[in-house]
This record gives C-alpha cells, structure tokens and sequence, in this order.
C-alpha cells in the first residue's frame, strides 16, 4: 500500500488582477485577458429580479465575469483575482485563497528560478558554501546590502 508523500509547490511566477466589481473594471481584466489572445471571457452584469408566474422573484447570478477554462466555465466574482497560469491559461481565484498562495513580486525577482539543482549547488561549493548555515548568512547579508 502506497503511502502519502508531502509536496511543496513549485516557485513559480504568475500575472494576476484582482476585480473589484462593476463594469469599467471588467473591463480592464477582459482587455488584458483579450490582448493575449484569450477569448473565452464574458462580462454579466446583474440583471433585474425576473418575476415568476407564481408572482415570486427568480433566482439570479450577480454581475460577475465568465472564464471559458480547461475544467468548464468558471465565474470570477465581485473580489476574485483573475490570474494567468504558467501555460497562458487563465482561471478565477478566491482572495483568500490567493493571499495564502501568492505574493507580490518585483519585476527583478519574477526572473526565471534555477531548476538545475546540482548545478546551483556545484557553484555554491566553488564559492565555499557547504552548509545549509553558511548560504542562510549569505543570503542574510545579501538582504542587507543596499
């Protein structure tokens, strides 16, 4: 019987906007959604409670925007971030959610991350860098150097 293994998530670096409601905002997402080429993205405004023939209101969505994504159609909300994944795709994303995942980054640090691991560490040792103790004062003193 296989047994769980634990992960992390990889570093990688996305694009994100966060909507914050209403048309002209939507419409900054939508544009930057249409300008890479998407086109599966939707604005719904809210629409007027339709009445039943019962008399009573019908259900309805709230104004929110319609993502065509790999999984079906999602709808980012009033407060969602729309975020672009690292295959060009885009999909919706809870804030909270997203604040736990995601922080900002400067253009500097959205730099590729090394992923050859053997090489990274080869030219730490060239450096005299053995230990785990010694690159976390490295990178110490790196902060701290203007």
């Amino acid at each position: 019987m296989s047994k769980p293994k634990h992960y992390r998530k990889k570093p990688v670096v996305i694009e994100a906007m966060q909507w914050r409601g209403g048309p002209s905002e939507a419409s900054e997402v939508i544009d930057w959604m249409l300008a890479t080429g998407e086109t599966g993205v939707r604005w719904h405004e809210k629409q007027p409670e339709p009445i039943g023939p019962d008399g009573m209101p019908l259900p309805t969505l709230p104004q929110h925007i319609a993502i065509d994504t790999l999984e079906g159609t999602m709808r980012a909300d009033v407060g969602d971030y729309v975020i672009r994944g690292v295959q060009g795709e885009f999909y919706p994303c809870k804030p909270d959610i997203f604040a736990k995942t995601y922080e900002v980054v400067t253009p500097h640090q959205a730099q590729p991350v090394i992923h050859d691991v053997d090489w990274a560490l080869a030219v730490l040792q060239k450096c005299g860098i053995e230990t785990a103790d010694q690159f976390d004062a490295l990178v110490t003193l790196q902060k701290l150097t203007p």
